[in-house]
């Protein structure tokens, strides 16, 4: 699975795997987690919306993992 992660070139495609819970998982995805935060940074205006949306994700991502299970 991580392979298809390091092959994220772009930071939507890092969006879109970092929201994925099973993502979270692996150790290993600095690159993953930086390019999802640049992602927000150029969507969102301001610094308090970019934390807004780290946090929702997080939640959607714990959410999703619990029930999984």
């Amino acid at each position: 699975m991580w392979e298809a992660a390091s092959r994220a070139h772009t930071d939507l495609h890092a969006a879109a795997y970092a929201l994925d819970p099973e993502f979270h998982k692996h150790q290993d995805g600095e690159e993953v987690i930086l390019g999802y935060d640049a992602m927000l940074r150029k969507l969102l205006p301001d610094a308090g919306q970019v934390a807004n949306a780290q946090v929702s994700s997080t939640d959607y991502v714990h959410k999703r993992a619990s029930k999984a299970f």
